[in-house]
C-alpha cells in the first residue's frame, strides 16, 4: 500500500518546518548527504543506474515514482531551472510560501541537481521553488564552478 498524497504533503511539511526552524537555510548542507543516501539506496533499488542520465532521472520522477507527469531542464549562463508539471507535493510548498519558509529538505529535487552536476561539471546551489498554476513548480538554480 502507498502512502497518500495528502500524507507526503504533511510529512514534507513538517519534515521542513523543524529544520527550518532549528537550522534554517545551514539544512540545505544536511540535505546532501541525504541525497547521497537516497541515490545509492535508488541504484540498489535498480531505479538508477551507476552513472545515470537526466533521462534516467526523469522516467525516475515521471513513470516509477509517479511523483510529477514531466520534468524539463532549461539553462542559462548562468542558471538552471528545473521544471515540473503536475507535481505531487505543490501543496506543501505553497503552505510553506504563506508561512514564509523556505524548504530545506526537498530530497527529490536535490537528486535531480546532483545528476546534472555530475552531468555537467557544474554544482548547482538552488534559490528558489516558484509555483506557477496549481501543480506546476520552477526550482532556479545558480551554477557554481566544481573544485578542481
Amino acid at each position: 500500500r502507498c502512502p497518500s498524497t495528502l500524507f507526503i504533503n504533511l510529512y514534507l511539511y513538517a519534515i521542513n518546518k523543524a529544520i527550518y526552524r532549528t537550522m534554517g537555510r545551514a539544512g540545505t548542507a544536511a540535505l546532501r548527504l541525504v541525497t547521497d543516501d537516497l541515490v545509492k539506496f535508488l541504484r540498489e533499488m535498480g531505479l538508477l543506474s551507476e552513472k545515470p542520465s537526466l533521462e534516467e532521472v526523469q522516467k525516475l520522477l515521471t513513470k516509477d515514482l509517479a511523483i510529477v507527469d514531466e520534468m524539463e531542464i532549461k539553462e542559462t549562463d548562468s542558471e538552471v531551472f528545473i521544471v515540473l508539471w503536475g507535481f505531487a507535493f505543490s501543496e506543501f510548498l505553497r503552505r510553506a510560501q504563506e508561512e514564509k519558509f523556505e524548504p530545506v529538505a526537498y530530497p527529490f529535487v536535490e537528486v535531480i541537481a546532483k545528476i546534472y552536476e555530475t552531468n555537467s561539471g557544474f554544482r548547482l546551489a538552488i534559490r528558489s521553488f516558484d509555483i506557477v498554476g496549481t501543480d506546476t513548480i520552477v526550482v532556479r538554480c545558480t551554477k557554481m564552478r566544481n573544485r578542481s
